[in-house]
């Protein structure tokens, strides 16, 4: 359900598609070289940087990383953190519409 909901949410800017992970994690690794699931991962071109989400998907946490994709509010370092908020710049924030 929180993928159709993103889905109907940004299908004017983007396509959205999931993939069943336990089936295809061997093809998953290889074209995005993801291990861990669940993963999100949000790419500006189809061939692009990709932004990946990790961890429990909420509706509000999988928009604020679209939002943060698209503002150019996410920065790389290595170490482990890989892509991450820069807390240097004003982002959107997104107002957390998971709690009931």
């Amino acid at each position: 359900p929180i993928m159709a909901e993103l889905a109907q949410r940004f299908r004017s800017r983007y396509q959205v598609g999931w993939v069943d992970s336990a089936e295809h994690k061997d093809w998953v690794y290889s074209e995005f070289g993801v291990a861990s699931f669940p993963t999100v991962i949000v790419q500006r071109e189809p061939v692009g940087r990709m932004f990946s989400h990790s961890g429990p998907p909420t509706t509000s946490s999988l928009r604020q990383l679209v939002y943060d994709v698209e503002d150019g509010c996410l920065g790389y370092s290595g170490g482990g953190r890989g892509w991450h908020r820069q807390p240097d710049l004003v982002c959107v924030a997104v107002p957390d519409d998971d709690t009931p």
